[in-house]
C-alpha cells in the first residue's frame, strides 16, 4: 500500500525526472521501508519524503537544462540575459496545489512535535 501512494507521489515530478530516476527512487523506498519498521521511524520516512517532495518537485520544473544553459551562453546578444521557458514540460494542473499543501502539512507536524517537546508546566 505505502509503495502504491509513493509510486502515485512520484507521479507530481515531470517524465523527464521520472525516467530517469523513477526506478531507483522506487528502489531506495523499498529498502527503507524495508529496513525502517516501527511508527517513529515510518512517520521519519514518510516526513522526509514529504519534505523532500516539497523541495525537489518545484526545483525539478524550474531546472534549467543544460543545452538551455549552454545555448544562452552563445547568444549573440552580448550582455543581455536570455530567458528560456521549459517547452514540453508544464507542471501538472494539481502539482502545485498539492506541493503546497504537503508543505503546509509537514510544517505542520513539525510544529507540533516541537511544541510537544518543549511543554513545561508553569509553577
Amino acid at each position: 500500500m505505502s509503495e502504491k501512494i509513493y509510486a502515485w507521489l512520484l507521479r507530481l515530478y515531470p517524465s523527464r525526472f521520472r525516467e530517469t530516476y523513477g526506478d531507483d527512487a522506487l528502489q531506495v523506498f523499498r529498502d527503507r521501508s524495508r529496513d525502517e519498521k516501527g511508527i517513529v521511524l515510518s512517520l521519519r520516512l514518510w516526513l522526509d519524503l514529504f519534505v523532500d517532495l516539497a523541495i525537489s518537485v518545484p526545483c525539478e520544473y524550474f531546472y534549467a537544462e543544460p543545452e538551455l544553459v549552454a545555448a544562452s551562453a552563445q547568444h549573440p546578444f552580448n550582455g543581455t540575459p536570455l530567458f528560456y521557458v521549459v517547452r514540453d514540460e508544464s507542471p501538472r494542473p494539481g502539482a502545485l496545489v498539492l506541493g503546497s499543501m504537503l508543505s503546509l502539512g509537514a510544517l505542520v507536524t513539525f510544529s507540533i512535535l516541537l511544541s510537544q517537546g518543549s511543554y513545561h508546566r508553569p509553577l
